[in-house]
């Protein structure tokens, strides 16, 4: 087989791993695609301050959620950090999650951090997009999770993919 044509194999099996998105194999671990919604269940408050600039900042916060579809269970964010402008046109925060939750008939606790960001073309009305990036332990020991959801707000969609070490 020529250089030419083996470049060209290779370019047209990424280019239909990635348009046919299966379990992929990779070292022993399995890719696994993930989709579902998150909701919102309660949140409570933290410690707020309020700069002359019109920020506001808040640390301490939680929010309670639950996931449905492939990933099912109650997840806990703890937002290390949030900033609302006060104009109601930006909102980002961040922190760790944790939670106990079942995905591919194994419970355990799935755990990390995560990052949002929310806009509002009208004052407060806001979509968010989010990450999340976690590993498991429990029944999803070794088990990494990278979640996006949005564009949206409450109940979100979720998708991402769980990378099993134990082939899934």
């Amino acid at each position: 087989m020529s250089r030419r044509a083996a470049v060209a194999a290779v370019l047209v099996v990424g280019l239909a791993a990635f348009i046919f998105p299966t379990p992929v194999q990779a070292g022993g671990a399995t890719q696994e695609p993930i989709s579902g919604t998150l909701d919102f269940v309660y949140e409570t408050p933290g410690t707020v301050r309020i700069t002359p600039g019109g920020i506001w900042h808040e640390q301490g916060s939680t929010a309670m959620t639950e996931y449905t579809g492939d990933i099912a269970g109650t997840v806990t964010f703890f937002y290390k950090r949030a900033h609302l402008a006060l104009d109601g046109s930006h909102l980002v925060s961040k922190g760790p999650f944790e939670g106990e939750v079942t995905w591919n008939s194994r419970t355990g606790v799935m755990a990390g951090m995560f990052t949002t960001e929310c806009k509002a073309d009208v004052p407060f009305e806001f979509s968010c997009d989010g990450i999340m990036i976690g590993h498991g332990s429990g029944d999803l020991d070794g088990v990494k999770f990278h979640i996006n959801w949005g564009p949206g707000i409450w109940p979100f969609d979720y998708e991402g993919f769980a990378l099993d070490p134990h082939g899934g």
